[in-house]
């Protein structure tokens, strides 16, 4: 009971998700999903399971964005393609107030640094943000990166800390420009953040 309709938008590829609703105004309600994938793999495709779920449960469409990955395209392209599908949004007629922001692990990392942009930028915020299993701090710093990393049923901590340096672009791993953790976090819509008690990213959360 989904449809799903590919398009190019810019230099990206992006699709439309949508599901069967009883919900009258599922048309004009949208969630922009980035997905996760370390900013190394990972696309619209690779998530369906997770976006058609959310586009028939959330009663909404859903935006998702094939954004350029590391290492051929470090930081900040992710959070360029972010924005510009945001602003895509805007541009379509949607309402600030009508999106949300979602993303997954890296997805997650991208939302946060899209809000902050967005905020940053002066462009009307979206009505929230929601990171699940959101990689917040790039560093690897929190207690349970090392805790966790032997009962995490997902992600293998080894190799997090290679994949944050493959997309940094030579930039500090703790900075807020990649880590969002050490951002100034004022001024943001709602947040709602899930986590596993298991995960190695369990203190971004």
């Amino acid at each position: 009971n989904t449809e799903i309709h590919p398009f190019k938008l810019g230099a990206f590829a992006a699709e439309w998700v949508d599901a069967e609703s009883d919900v009258a105004d599922a048309k004009t309600r949208v969630l922009l999903y980035l997905h996760g994938g370390a900013y190394l793999v990972g696309s619209p495709i690779t998530h369906r399971n997770i976006t058609t779920r959310l586009a028939g449960y959330g009663g909404c469409r859903v935006l998702a964005i094939n954004y350029r990955k590391s290492p051929q395209y470090p930081f900040p392209y992710a959070l360029e393609a972010a924005v510009s599908a945001y602003r895509y949004l805007l541009a379509e007629g949607f309402a600030p107030e009508r999106i949300t922001i979602a993303g997954d692990s890296a997805g997650g990392n991208l939302t946060f640094l899209t809000a902050l942009a967005l905020r940053d930028r002066g462009l009307p915020l979206p009505a929230g943000i929601i990171g699940i299993s959101p990689w917040t701090d790039l560093s690897s710093s929190g207690e349970s990166m090392s805790s966790h990393r032997g009962v995490d049923p997902m992600l293998p901590a080894r190799r997090i800390r290679h994949a944050a340096k493959l997309h940094a672009n030579g930039i500090a791993l703790d900075s807020p420009l990649l880590s969002p953790v050490f951002a100034e976090l004022y001024g943001l819509p709602p947040i709602l953040v899930h986590v596993g008690e298991s995960e190695v990213l369990l203190s971004d959360s």
